[in-house]
């Protein structure tokens, strides 16, 4: 039983007969509910549809990611606005691992407005924890630390937003005794800086103390 994908000679590819034919099986169960769930199912690779770059661009963000190349074969995700889901259907476990993800963001996803910067954070955790408990924890060496550097990538992402929003909590902390609304009409803070301030301020901490003190182990090292 194998994909579109399957290559006898891709050790990328390549999984056991009996495990394949286990994964077929509990990859449409999930593709099922995500359908269930209002969603269409689709799985374009690089160069094929409007969301996907080029196979040659795609293997660059790899390369670039420490990700070897063609390991993952396109850009997946959840997309709730169009109700589709984009997914590998060849039953590896690592794809068995990317569907159930996708299907996370797709049926369960947290809301992602508001002025806080950890919120797609929250969310890529908590859909690859249960990606992760879904698929039983078991993943090869390289699939694995695929999956790793992609929670790597937004430890990285949260520590650029906070970086951010601490840069403006600075600038605003030292406009005291000025009138914010005049200099925000000067177009020297806009009204989601405001937001970002006034959020700080009523905490009594800065941006980053705030994170540094929910997320140690993305903050350790900064």
């Amino acid at each position: 039983m194998v994909g579109p994908l399957s290559n006898p000679n891709d050790p990328y590819n390549y999984e056991d007969k009996l495990l394949s034919d286990v994964l077929f099986k509990k990859m449409r169960e999930l593709k099922k509910e995500a359908e269930e769930g209002g969603y269409e199912v689709t799985s374009n690779y690089y160069g094929e549809g409007k969301n996907q770059p080029s196979l040659k661009t795609g293997n660059k963000m790899l390369k670039r990611a420490g990700i070897p190349e063609n390991y993952m074969k396109g850009k997946f995700y959840a997309n709730p606005k169009d109700q589709v889901i984009n997914a590998p259907m060849t039953p590896t476990l690592f794809n068995y691992l990317t569907l159930a993800e996708e299907t996370e963001h797709g049926l369960n996803a947290i809301p992602l407005n508001g002025p806080l910067a950890d919120l797609r954070y929250i969310e890529e955790k908590r859909a690859k924890d249960a990606a992760l408990e879904k698929v039983g924890g078991r993943l090869s060496p390289i699939a694995s630390d695929v999956f790793q550097k992609t929670r790597d990538s937004y430890k990285k992402d949260l520590i650029k937003k906070v970086n951010r929003q601490q840069s403006i909590y600075d600038r605003l902390n030292k406009m005291k005794n000025i009138n914010t609304n005049f200099v925000m009409s000067g177009n020297y803070a806009t009204k989601e800086d405001k937001e970002i301030f006034d959020l700080f301020k009523n905490k009594g901490i800065s941006p980053k103390e705030y994170y540094s003190s929910l997320y140690p182990e993305v903050f350790k090292n900064e």
